[in-house]
């Protein structure tokens, strides 16, 4: 706003200062620079109409010009604020990761004692958990074994006796005459029925 003050009147004065120089030889005859009372006149018009734009210019601008820039200026000091704040906590993240360098660094050794220390446990642990599971799926494989050797058996044994019951029926038709399988067959029935009565 200063600025604009400032270059207003520098061209004020320019204006008047050059006006005046032209005024002041039309008046004693002299033409000038070969201007005329009616050049003159007509710039002195358009004097008094450059410093009425200026001056309504002014007046109708300052104060959306303070407040653009007083605006300006708090965002730019509130961003300043900001960085100045973004920093410092850059800096305290900074210091903390550095301290926490080094403790790490002072307390290495001991770490890897007790990463070893436990490394070592943890491979007692899966020896011990690989022997039982080992010894688990000895007796179940063995239990299996069992369990498939009694079910052979029961099939060997159901074959045996199914081949036994056919010898036995081929053996028993082939001596048995049809009168004697009726008559069986008669006495079969009426055992029944004394059963049911």
């Amino acid at each position: 706003m200063k600025n604009f003050l400032k270059i207003f009147r520098a061209i004020l004065i320019v204006s008047l200062l050059s006006f005046a120089s032209a005024f002041a030889s039309s008046e004693h005859g002299e033409t000038g620079h070969g201007l005329s009372p009616k050049v003159i006149h007509t710039m002195g018009f358009q004097l008094v109409n450059v410093v009425i734009l200026f001056v309504g210019i002014y007046f109708l601008t300052r104060k959306t010009l303070s407040a653009h820039f007083k605006k300006r200026r708090e965002d730019y000091l509130s961003q300043s604020q900001k960085a100045e704040q973004a920093k410092r906590q850059a800096q305290a993240e900074l210091n903390e990761l550095e301290n926490k360098i080094k403790i790490l660094d002072q307390t290495e050794a001991a770490s890897l004692l007790r990463a070893t220390a436990e490394a070592s446990d943890l491979k007692t642990q899966i020896v011990s958990d690989a022997l039982g599971l080992s010894k688990k799926l000895k007796e179940e494989a063995l239990s299996a074994v069992a369990l498939e050797a009694d079910r052979a058996r029961g099939q060997l044994r159901d074959q045996l006796i199914s081949k036994a019951v056919g010898a036995a029926r081929s053996h028993f038709e082939a001596q048995v005459s049809h009168e004697d399988h009726q008559k069986l067959q008669v006495d079969f029935i009426s055992n029944i029925g004394a059963l049911h009565r």
